[in-house]
């Protein structure tokens, strides 16, 4: 009977024991160019998405979006007036049938 396991498994327990070298490297090696004004915003967005991991980017989708130290990103709290309007006319119309267009089955 053949292990299977062994492969993956070593790979899990080396990755967990390099982490935390790696993830210092990755560190030393940040582009902070994304934060020059004079860049164009494409270029900026594209140094900086460049530089985030999936996670990070999920995190930043969220309207209470953590920081991110190592890119000297704040934690921020984007929810405003505009999106409290946006959810109360949806919710108004989609949870309202009344509101809904009646269509008249009458010919």
């Amino acid at each position: 009977m053949k292990v299977r396991f062994v492969g993956p498994v070593l790979f899990v327990f080396l990755s967990s024991l390099l982490s935390p070298f790696l993830s210092s490297a990755q560190e030393a090696e940040i582009d902070f160019s994304y934060l020059d004004y004079n860049l164009s915003f494409e270029k900026r967005a594209d140094i900086l998405l460049a530089q985030m991991s999936l996670e990070e980017k999920i995190g930043q989708m969220m309207n209470d979006a953590n920081a991110i130290e190592r890119l000297k990103i704040p934690q921020y709290n984007w929810w405003n007036e505009c999106l409290r309007v946006a959810r109360a006319i949806v919710q108004q119309f989609f949870l309202n049938p009344f509101l809904w267009p009646h269509h008249s089955t009458r010919n």
